[in-house]
């Protein structure tokens, strides 16, 4: 009989999840930890392990909150929903169906979780949210919720897994040596039936059996500050599960996995002495930013971003992987524990055995396992790909022309649709337009991960100061693709500019924000105090425009877009004279947003489906790359960025439109990739960057 304990991430730049995956054989999955965002995008890797449609269990640590607890769970819930209701295998299912997940946390996660009707989800979420108290028992495991608690803090949950005792094991052996030989007196033994041997006696179940020992169990603290430590060491972690059962012994607990807040010292005093409080057979992983924040969470996507690199470092920088290498000490030094870093991929396998001296062993499996040192390989530059390369730009310098407002810069921070995959995140792009005064940092659409993934784009010191820049955030619609980030993202806006108590976010965007920022004001009341939010419905005439708020905007024109409602697109010119305009997501043939986006200097536009699915876009109410050029070309945009490119297209759309496509976009459109930053000078200047991906990755595992 075989357990296994995963830990499949941990806190990274872009990523504060930590999450430890239980896997028991027919029984499903389980996570236990923080499920932030980003969570789902790690679970989708194949180096996660898990199927969503067999996950049954989201067991939630610490305290209920959007940005650091349970940010990734709304995307969990929908990845999940949307697997298990595709036919379900045999193993999938749980009474003719497959199940749905539980979701457990503390008193406060029912009510963060209804929050969610602000956003228009696709699929009703199959899941069922319940508050962690007492012994949660199910035919798979029991869980024991341990509420610790600190002075000045919220209560943080924390996890006692107790595992199965699997089922006695049929020794043939034993059965032989009682005189059974016949098969029907072997099935009735297997029934838990007595019958009589050969040689004329009573032979019961017990005697032909096996017997397991109950299993060690599993600890999962959560710790945010030290402060918990205090209590954490007064905890009876091996607290029977019923009142009638007897207290157990410290020897059954064979794995702590310890979730640290950035400011506990996992050399501290205090920590070690409660790691020791542990026998000195027990394993223990230690999850804290030293050992990940510089670990790349999704290999797939560092990797299209060097072959970018490579066919440009000025417009696809490197993503960055700071760490605090010099905090990175050694846990295996700290004497009389097994101590390990909680690397992603670090697995523990639990095998009981009926026979010997060990009843239970646990065996530590580190190959899939990737630390903060992890390099990306080396990609090859191929000598004809650097002179076609060279030929490219070269031939461009000479076509395009300086536009006015050329050092205008457009960064993608998310350029996928839907959901996030291995190689891109959802929707946004940040606009840093330059002013006499300062740098005006505009944001569009703000997917799950977009502060996050601004932190690998810039590294922290980089986007904290990107941070500063932003001055307004425009939300399209209330899809998750396009809205998920919001949260965390004027959390983190205000905390960077907390000594600027009166300057306020501006927030253009569908009236839903408002209810969705009342629902949270009582755990983060900033986020009322510290934005002003403008309802689009209530702006699509101009006497209502919110230009007359904002000093650095002239004009405001917003028109619905053909998509869910409410949904916009929208233009906006600057009082610098710079103009952009932004579909959202619109199906093709929109005449009244052409009118408004006349003459724009920047014209940004969905592009979901290529053009062999002109059906589909104009079923799901979206555009064909084709169609989002038509749009730019009628509207005379200076410059266009095509982007929000489906999931089915993993690293580059397909070209149906061959040459002429490629032509009509020669020198003032560009496509947008994850992690670029192009100045308005340069739409248009990269080259047939699909044909050259696919020279620099053929040789690559993609």
């Amino acid at each position: 009989m075989e357990f296994k304990a995963r830990i499949i991430c941990q806190p990274t730049i872009d990523n504060l999840s930590t999450l430890l995956h239980i896997s028991i054989a027919g029984a499903g999955d389980f996570l236990f930890g923080r499920a932030c965002e980003g969570a789902q995008r790690i679970l989708m890797h194949s180096r996660s392990k898990i199927k969503l449609a067999k996950l049954r269990g989201l067991y939630l640590s610490g305290y209920t909150d959007w940005k650091s607890q349970m940010g990734g769970v709304p995307g969990i819930l929908q990845a999940q929903t949307i697997a298990a209701s595709r036919p379900a295998k045999s193993h999938d299912k749980v009474n003719g169906r497959a199940s749905a997940t539980v979701v457990y946390g503390d008193k406060h996660l029912e009510h963060a979780i209804g929050t969610l009707q602000h956003f228009v989800l696709r699929y009703a979420l199959d899941a069922d949210i319940r508050h962690a108290v007492g012994p949660i028992s199910t035919e798979c495991m029991t869980v024991l919720p341990v509420n610790l608690t600190a002075m000045g803090s919220s209560a943080s949950m924390s996890y006692i897994i107790v595992l199965p005792t699997p089922r006695p094991k049929f020794s043939a052996l034993k059965a032989k040596n009682s005189g059974i030989t016949k098969g029907q007196d072997i099935a009735k033994l297997r029934k838990n039936m007595s019958c009589i041997s050969d040689n004329f006696e009573v032979v019961t179940p017990d005697m032909v059996f096996d017997e397991y020992t109950v299993p060690p169990r599993i600890v999962f603290v959560d710790l945010p500050n030290e402060r918990f430590l205090d209590q954490a060491m007064q905890v009876d972690w091996c607290m029977p599960v019923n009142a009638k059962d007897g207290h157990t012994s410290l020897i059954d607990i064979g794995l702590v996995v310890y979730c640290l807040g950035a400011s506990v010292d996992p050399f501290g005093e205090k920590f070690v002495k409660f790691v020791k409080t542990f026998p000195s057979h027990c394993q223990h992983a230690v999850c804290h930013h030293w050992y990940s924040q510089g670990a790349a969470d999704f290999p797939k996507a560092s990797l299209l971003n060097q072959a970018l690199n490579t066919i440009s470092d000025a417009q696809f920088p490197l993503f960055h992987t700071e760490t605090d290498s010099h905090l990175m000490k050694n846990l295996a030094t700290i004497k009389g524990a097994s101590v390990r870093e909680g690397a992603n991929g670090l697995e523990y396998r639990f095998r009981g055995h009926t026979e010997g001296s060990e009843l239970w062993t646990c065996s530590v499996d580190d190959s899939l396992a990737t630390h903060a040192d992890t390099e990306i390989t080396e990609l090859v530059a191929y000598p004809e790909f650097l002179a076609k390369c060279a030929e490219e730009l070269q031939n461009l310098t000479q076509t395009v022309t300086e536009g006015d407002y050329g050092d205008v810069e457009v960064v993608c921070i998310g350029s996928c649709s839907f959901a996030a995959t291995e190689y891109k995140a959802t929707s946004s792009t940040l606009l840093r337009i330059p002013t006499k005064a300062s740098t005006v940092g505009i944001l569009l659409d703000c997917g799950e991960s977009t502060v996050f993934s601004m932190r690998r784009l810039y590294g922290v010191v980089g986007c904290q100061n990107i941070l500063r820049e932003v001055e307004m955030v425009i939300i399209s619609h209330m899809h998750p693709d396009h809205a998920f980030g919001l949260i965390s993202f004027c959390m983190e806006w205000i905390q960077e500019n907390r000594d600027e108590y009166r300057r306020k976010l501006c927030i253009l965007g569908p009236g839903e924000i408002i209810g969705l920022f009342r629902d949270w004001s009582d755990a983060v009341p900033e986020l009322l105090q510290r934005t002003h939010i403008y309802d689009l419905e209530q702006c699509t005439s101009a006497s209502d425009s919110p230009a007359l708020m904002l000093e650095y905007v002239s004009r405001v024109d917003v028109i619905d877009a053909q998509h869910c409602r409410p949904s916009y697109s929208l233009a906006l010119t600057l009082t610098n004279g710079f103009k952009f305009a932004y579909s959202g997501d619109t199906r093709a043939g929109n005449e009244a947003f052409v009118q408004c986006a006349a003459g724009a200097d920047l014209l940004i536009h969905e592009a979901t489906f290529d053009d062999s699915l002109v059906s589909d876009a104009e079923h799901k109410m979206h555009s064909t790359r084709s169609q989002a050029i038509a749009a730019a070309k009628a509207a005379k945009a200076k410059k266009a960025i095509l982007t929000h490119m489906g999931p089915r297209y993993p690293i580059v759309m397909p070209m149906q439109a061959g040459a002429s496509c490629r032509d009509d976009m020669r020198g003032w459109i560009s496509v947008a990739y994850d992690g670029m930053r192009l100045r308005l000078r340069d739409v248009g200047r990269q080259g047939d960057v699909e044909q050259l991906l696919g020279i620099i990755l053929k040789d690559a595992r993609v």
